[in-house]
């Protein structure tokens, strides 16, 4: 997850310098048709290079509803808290971030040419953090990465959310830590999320979850802005208290975080001595492992 999370860092240090100079030097509309030919290549890279990762099916049971998708994981306290971890961490993430670029201009005087540093520095940086982080997550257990970097992440939306006139340096020294320890969170997050489901549920389940953390960025913005104002001095008033609001969000994520539970620590291993000689997985094993998570 740490080395996968390297590719949104690639793209804020390529991708939004170069969004912003493709809009400046052409149009807004340019860099959305970049992304749509991007697109293109990347399906025919998929189609070329990535293997189809369906070895798990082999044991499924067809015939599943769609929907039945969305009744188990509302049936699954387990998933419903995944999920709503999802939700809850990435509302605390968004209701700041659409108001970073306004404040920095209008609160703290920071040029506008200057606004692509903020995501150069800070991608530049979490290429070189999200391996270690990742690597520290399997050796220290998820959870206690997750809480050390949410804790610390408290430190630099206190400070974006009441910045005040300052050197630019200083400017970018606050806005790196706020990439690294948000993206130190985001790396633990998603391996526990993903764990709480089988290989044969977790495209289905992952992809409700990429859908709800949509929805919850959107929320957030449409809360944030409810709570912000631009001044008649033009200062963005009151962004102190959606950064309160964050605070309050990333307490309860490390709340919800400790009682999600992957679901292999629903499995209890047979003897070594009981266990079939054979590679085709145990399915009723799994089914009353999934049943047991259930309850």
């Amino acid at each position: 997850m740490g080395i996968l999370m390297t590719s949104f860092s690639l793209a804020s240090v390529a991708g939004v310098p170069t969004g912003l100079w493709l809009a400046a030097r052409f149009s807004w509309h340019v860099p959305f048709l970049a992304i749509g030919s991007l697109g293109l290549v990347v399906i025919s890279l998929v189609a070329l290079f990535v293997p189809p990762v369906n070895k798990h099916l082999e044991a499924a049971t067809p015939g599943k509803r769609p929907l039945s998708v969305l009744t188990d994981i509302f049936q699954t306290p387990n998933q419903m808290k995944a999920l709503s971890l999802s939700i809850v961490l990435m509302m605390g993430h968004f209701a700041i971030i659409p108001f970073i670029a306004p404040s920095l201009v209008n609160n703290v005087g920071f040029s506008e040419h200057n606004i692509f540093l903020i995501y150069l520095v800070g991608g530049a940086l979490t290429i070189f953090t999200s391996p270690l982080v990742g690597k520290v997550a399997d050796r220290r257990g998820k959870y206690p990465v997750f809480v050390f970097f949410a804790l610390l992440s408290l430190i630099p939306v206190w400070l974006i959310t009441n910045l005040w006139p300052m050197p630019l340096w200083t400017v970018l020294l606050i806005s790196g830590l706020f990439f690294i320890v948000a993206n130190g969170r985001m790396i633990p997050t998603q391996a526990i999320v993903s764990g709480v489901v089988l290989p044969q549920q977790r495209g289905s389940f992952m992809s409700i979850n990429s859908s709800m953390q949509q929805l919850a960025t959107g929320i957030a913005a449409n809360i944030a802005g409810a709570m912000v104002y631009e001044s008649a001095a033009g200062r963005i008033e009151r962004y102190n208290w959606v950064g309160y609001f964050s605070i309050a969000l990333i307490a309860m994520s490390i709340w919800l975080a400790g009682r999600v539970k992957p679901i292999e620590a629903a499995t209890v291993p047979a003897p070594a001595d009981a266990r079939p000689e054979t590679d085709i997985p145990d399915i009723e094993g799994i089914e009353l492992a999934t049943d047991n998570l259930k309850r």
